[in-house]
């Protein structure tokens, strides 16, 4: 067998393959489109900081330049000992896969690497437990399903704690569900490329909610999650795989029409036929490493 670490590393991201370079290349793409997009400097204050100050009438000097912009200390909750992000943190925080909820959420450099770092320890945390989940008993392993569950409640306080707002916590609890849906966009996005079809951001994220529908709609797992674990260990994972992505294809057949062009839509479809192929491999392997069988 292989150690547990290493198990993990299949079992939590169980459909996970390797994102290639032209990923990358789009995620820059999008954070330039979106820095293009945002209103001149005098039509709005750079994000992340505060607008100058005028002084007292009489005070400044015609000749005088204007003072330098303040930093903005944001409205979140983030420990005062916490250190300002440098330049790589920041550009790193840009092409996160959380980048658009640092948008839409208006947080500051500061915030976001805040924010960051707090998915990073519930991710790490997660892949711990359920790395002894995968090395458990089978009598044992319910009382880390509750861990985990546990874990899961107070991490989202923590989250909740450091936005400091209801409505936004239900907007990152949004943002999070899909995750699933935005892993998978990324896999698909370099099969489409081979194609020459590319998706305008819009439709890219009218594509991941749509996905995200179609996976609820048809009561679907998130095999890369303790829910996809147990349905592994559940028994016959392979049918339910099978059962659930021709379910979803079903409802796509309907629904992409409606935002993507006909050349669009297919070039979606062929290339979630490639991938099914090696998302099918990662489950097989996946379900021998937890029945025990892997190497």
């Amino acid at each position: 067998m292989k150690p547990a670490l290493a198990i993990s590393t299949v079992v939590v991201a169980v459909l996970a393959t390797v994102v290639v370079e032209e990923t990358r290349i789009k995620s820059l793409q999008e954070e330039i489109n979106r820095l293009r997009a945002l209103p001149p400097p005098d039509a709005q204050p750079e994000a992340g900081t505060a607008p100058a100050k005028t002084g007292t009438p009489g005070a400044a000097d015609n000749n005088s330049e204007d003072p330098a912009p303040v930093i903005a200390e944001g409205i979140r909750n983030v420990p005062d000992s916490y250190p300002a992000p440098d330049t790589g943190v920041i550009q790193k925080n840009a092409l996160s896969p959380y980048s658009d909820l640092h948008y839409e959420l208006n947080l500051t450099n500061k915030e976001r690497a805040y924010f960051e770092d707090l998915i990073a320890a519930r991710n790490a945390k997660l892949r711990e437990m359920a790395a002894r989940w995968v090395d458990a008993l089978p009598t044992d392993r319910p009382l880390i399903e509750k861990e985990i569950a546990e874990f899961e409640v107070a991490n989202d306080r923590r989250i909740r704690d450091f936005l400091d707002s209801d409505a936004d916590f239900e907007t990152f609890e949004d943002y999070h569900e899909m995750q699933p849906e935005r892993h998978m966009v990324e896999q698909l996005r370099p099969i489409m490329d081979q194609s020459g079809v590319a998706l305008e951001i819009e439709k890219e994220r009218m594509l991941i909610s749509t996905l995200h529908e179609a996976r609820k709609a048809t009561s679907g797992v998130d095999w890369n999650s303790l829910e996809g674990m147990q349905a592994i260990v559940a028994g016959e994972p392979e049918k339910r795989f099978d059962e659930e992505w021709d379910a979803q294809t079903e409802f796509l057949g309907k629904r992409l029409p409606e935002f993507l062009t006909e050349e669009e839509a297919e070039a979606v479809f062929g290339a979630r036929i490639q991938l099914k192929e090696t998302m099918k491999d990662a489950l097989n392997e996946a379900i021998a490493m937890v029945n025990g069988t892997g190497e």
